[in-house]
């Protein structure tokens, strides 16, 4: 802009605490928060009792990636001025960020709201709160209400078409009401997930090494015995990743906010002593004929279950939430670049529900009658 911040200035130095303020708001929009930053404070320093320049702090160390120091900056703010719901909803935003302090987020949220109904900015913060717990239905209530007080708001429309997609969290395992640090539940979720990805990778590899070796080379014994090895391998593999698991009391309820990591470590669970069994059989001097097929079935546990649920996972995520719907809200957001993001997300799901359907259809009819599949195939084009 041309002006010196360093004070030397007679017209800087003749600026009010508001045009300060004018000036940390210009430079924020401007995608300058160290300036902002500067600029607020000598807000603040002219007018203590300057509510606004206090919000302009918070919301510059914010955007500094600061949240321990916006948060005394928005606290000042709300207790120069209770009663103001833009001080309110500062807070509320700041603290949404804090472990332990979500219902504190969520209070000061609907204060804000009740200091000013007629403001959609209370209702677009209380739906983001739903959404990053995943609350969706309730995300889609509080959009709905920004958006009937302000139809053009596009962050509520965008938010929306999020919500009805029931978007997933980028901490899906953590819950942000939880007063553990979100790092720690970090932690946890990557050991757990590491050694399932490992236990369920070493007994597939494993078992379909030693049938190979087993049928083809005629290595039965010695190929069974590496099996064995790698059962001993598993062990300080498993020691390794559980001494990284720090919150052991917090893992069933992230396995619940998150199934499918519940179901990735389950799958390894099952994995591993369905190997073991398949080698006990294996080894066995005479396994009884009746015993071939579960001899079978533990083999295609070990080694088809993890594509199993990488398939049913992509079918249940494209399934989801209300594509169409979600299609709309991101259109009205407008040349966004988010809603442009959604528009494609929504598309590509709508393209995989679409052929999900027509797969097993062309199936149908390759069997009843195979010129009926021509025309199946024909049907998603237009």
């Amino acid at each position: 802009m041309g002006t010196d911040p360093s004070g030397k200035n007679d017209d800087i130095q003749d600026r009010s605490s508001r045009e300060w303020c004018d000036e940390a708001l210009t430079r924020l929009n401007a995608g300058r928060p160290e300036s902002a930053l500067e600029a607020a404070r000598r807000a603040a320093d002219l007018d203590p009792g300057a509510e606004w320049a206090y919000r302009l702090i918070s919301l510059a160390h914010e955007r500094l990636g600061r949240d321990a120091d916006a948060l005394p900056a928005a606290e000042r703010a709300v207790a120069l001025a209770p009663g103001s719901w833009l001080a309110r909803l500062r807070l509320a935003a700041v603290l949404r960020r804090r472990p332990g302090r979500w219902s504190d987020a969520v209070e000061h949220a609907e204060q804000a709201r009740r200091f000013a109904p007629e403001e959609a900015g209370p209702e677009v913060l209380l739906g983001d709160l739903a959404l990053l717990r995943g609350e969706h239905a309730r995300a889609v209530r509080r959009y709905r209400a920004a958006l009937a007080v302000a139809p053009a708001h596009p962050q509520a429309r965008v938010n929306l078409a999020l919500a009805l997609l029931r978007w997933e969290r980028p901490r899906p395992h953590h819950d942000p009401a939880w007063p553990v640090d979100p790092r720690e539940t970090g932690r946890a979720r990557r050991a757990l997930e590491v050694w399932s990805r490992q236990a369920r990778l070493l007994v597939a590899v494993a078992t379909v090494a030693i049938a190979a070796a087993a049928l083809a080379l005629d290595r039965g014994a010695l190929a069974r015995l590496a099996g064995f090895a790698v059962l001993a391998l598993l062990v300080p593999l498993t020691v390794r990743q559980a001494r990284r698991v720090r919150i052991w009391s917090y893992v069933p309820a992230m396995f619940g906010r998150d199934p499918w990591l519940g179901a990735g470590v389950v799958a390894a669970v099952v994995s591993v002593p369905a190997f073991a069994a398949w080698l006990v059989l294996g080894t066995a001097p005479a396994v009884p004929r009746a015993l071939d097929p579960v001899w079978a079935g533990l083999a295609g546990v070990v080694v088809l279950g993890w594509p199993a649920l990488a398939a049913v996972r992509a079918m249940a995520e494209s399934w989801r939430g209300r594509p169409l719907r979600a299609l709309e809200q991101a259109l009205l957001a407008g040349p966004d670049r988010t809603a442009r993001r959604d528009v494609e997300v929504t598309l590509w799901i709508v393209l995989v529900r679409t052929w999900s359907v027509l797969v097993p259809l062309v199936g149908v009819a390759l069997v009843v009658e195979p010129r009926a599949a021509v025309a199946t195939l024909a049907v998603p084009y237009p």
